[in-house]
């Protein structure tokens, strides 16, 4: 998970902002802790699509293979039958 200890979560921030002011409409987390992407999501001002980072998110990206259940021995903690 991205975003563990203090200096590579405020160095994802900076990016994040970044990419919004180039100019992006929207910004993918994937697999960040919780804490920084839900303050990513209610900071930001710009819609954050999560896919394993935060329910705080303005939408969930799915992996069809998750969904599905094709996975093999690891099975992602966010996946429910």
């Amino acid at each position: 998970m991205s975003g563990r200890d203090e200096a590579m979560a405020e160095a994802i921030r900076r990016d994040v902002e970044a990419i919004v002011a180039a100019g992006a409409f929207a910004v993918v987390l994937e697999g960040t802790v919780e804490p920084l992407a839900r303050a990513i999501a209610t900071d930001l001002g710009t819609p954050v699509i999560g896919t394993g980072a935060s329910p705080a998110a303005q939408g969930q990206i799915l992996v069809s293979e998750d969904i599905l259940g094709l996975y093999g021995e690891f099975t992602p903690k966010f996946v429910k039958r």
